[in-house]
């Protein structure tokens, strides 16, 4: 289950995105996984399977190779499980990689409770699942990453949001980089 929260971090998915990604949407061999569609809700017991929140057609989000190699290790248990539950695999012609262990999605509600019981089980502080996303988007501005690939990778509509949102975290950066140029002071006296 790590997984799915591993992805969070890493991809900077919302939840719906998360639980709507198929086996279709992973591109091994150019590590790289493709959001095309949310699952925000369920009705009448089925996933309401929508576009994405900034309704683009699609993004494609790069992912760390360590994280695709694991992600194929977990394919292979998919595998393995869907084979053993044989006619009783209730995906319907879907394959979520992200399941109640019958082949369907996980409800919105369903992965937040198991985020918030690993959070409780590991005494983590009190961030919500979204806050992953967030997560990855400081990680990124902390390592110097272009705010237009920031922007892209977490699927916002423009660069702009990304700033307005994490401003508070640019200027740190802002302050980080004035900082190393402290040491071209004329007046520093080296030794």
């Amino acid at each position: 289950m790590a997984i799915i929260f591993l992805m969070a971090t890493v991809g900077g998915f919302r939840r719906g995105e998360l639980i709507a990604l198929q086996w279709s949407d992973i591109d091994f061999e150019n590590e790289e996984i493709t959001i095309t569609n949310s699952i925000p809700a369920f009705e009448n017991g089925k996933p309401h399977i929508k576009s994405t929140k900034t309704d683009e057609i699609s993004r494609t989000v790069p992912m760390p190779t360590w994280y695709m190699e694991l992600l194929k290790k977990y394919k292979l248990e998919y595998k393995k499980e869907r084979l053993l539950l044989g006619d009783d695999w209730k995906g319907a012609g879907y394959e979520f990689i992200f399941h109640s262990g019958e082949g369907i999605p996980y409800w919105p509600a369903s992965a937040t409770k198991k985020w918030i019981n690993i959070r409780k089980k590991y005494n983590i502080k009190n961030i919500r699942l979204h806050d992953l996303r967030h997560t990855m988007v400081t990680l990124l501005i902390e390592e110097g990453a272009a705010l237009k690939a920031i922007q892209q990778r977490a699927g916002h509509s423009s660069s702009k949001i990304t700033s307005d949102v994490y401003g508070h975290l640019t200027k740190k950066v802002s302050r980080s980089t004035a900082d190393k140029l402290e040491k071209y002071n004329p007046n520093y006296k080296n030794g």
